[in-house]
């Protein structure tokens, strides 16, 4: 599915707003959700979610390391 169209389900206007979501479910403790939120995404979105994070961050970010176990 398009990642527009998995962010707009959730009543979000972009794709970053998404990836944005998916980070503070990790900072909220919610990692059911966080599993939930990456399998919605094809393996080309969990890699482009992958890089915002290391976009996000100066540092290898413990919420980078969770995602990318994932894949």
């Amino acid at each position: 599915m398009e990642l527009i169209k998995l962010a707009k389900q959730l009543d979000f206007s972009s794709e970053n707003e998404y990836f944005d979501y998916c980070i503070d479910s990790w900072f909220n403790g919610n990692f059911s959700q966080c599993n939930k939120l990456f399998k919605a995404l094809t393996k080309t979105q969990r890699k482009q979610l992958i890089n915002y994070i290391r976009d996000c961050y100066d540092y290898r970010h413990q919420v980078e390391t969770f995602y990318f176990n994932l894949l």
